[in-house]
């Protein structure tokens, strides 16, 4: 927000900044936590971001040099440092063993562990390519938000790439994987989510299988009159 946002948006921010519950106090106060827990003064002397000349010096530090802030984002996620207000987001301390080599480490980067030092990938992404589920017709805009649709959001779709979709070939994978991880990687310098797509899912023309069609199980409730 603070690198995209036109400067007419930030004039308002900067206007509403002393109103407590308003949305640029909220985001005063984040900075405010960046500079106690970095120490950015370390490296570039800032002020504490509290009042209104203040607030542009850090809009003009984060809008020509972001990429100290991310790397700032990064040592924060990898120490698990957060908001001392905020004790319900502190995340989950669990130690698991990678079922590999045995190495011990947080439960919550098993899965990056087990692709990026075993190829132990999700079964699921070599049948998937491009951004539209074959069976229910949607476009998720990204590969990545398909491939999140499939393993959390719907059985029947998943089921379906798993028995009847045809496995990708092995060039066709390895360049959607390539293009995933760009997407990827331009999202994290973006300061995005790895879900995150300018446009919302859309329904794409063309008739959808039988399947889709296939009677609820007995006692699900159907909405009536959608």
């Amino acid at each position: 927000m603070i690198t995209l946002a036109p400067k007419e948006l930030l004039s308002v921010l900067a206007h509403c900044a002393s109103i407590p519950s308003s949305y640029a106090a909220q985001l005063q106060s984040d900075l405010t936590w960046l500079h106690d827990f970095w120490s950015l003064s370390d490296s570039c002397p800032l002020p504490p971001p509290n009042g209104e000349d203040n607030l542009y010096i850090w809009h003009n530090f984060i809008s020509t040099q972001p990429t100290i802030i991310y790397k700032k984002l990064k040592i924060c996620e990898e120490a698990d440092v957060f908001p001392l207000d905020c004790k319900e987001a502190e995340p989950s301390l669990v130690l698991v063993k990678c079922p590999q080599c045995g190495i011990e480490l947080a439960a919550n980067k098993l899965c990056g562990h087990l692709a990026k030092s075993h190829g132990v990938r999700n079964p699921l992404k070599p049948y998937v390519q491009g951004s539209i589920c074959v069976l229910c017709l949607r476009d998720f805009q990204s590969r990545q938000k398909l491939v999140n649709h499939l393993c959390y959001h719907s059985n029947k779709c998943k089921q379906y790439y798993l028995t009847s979709v045809p496995k990708l070939e092995p060039e066709v994978f390895l360049k959607e994987e390539k293009q995933t991880a760009e997407v990827q990687k331009r999202l994290r310098h973006m300061g995005m989510g790895p879900l995150w797509s300018e446009l919302p899912i859309t329904r794409v023309q063309g008739p959808l299988l039988p399947i889709m069609y296939e009677k609820r199980k007995p006692g699900r409730k159907t909405r009536v009159g959608s």
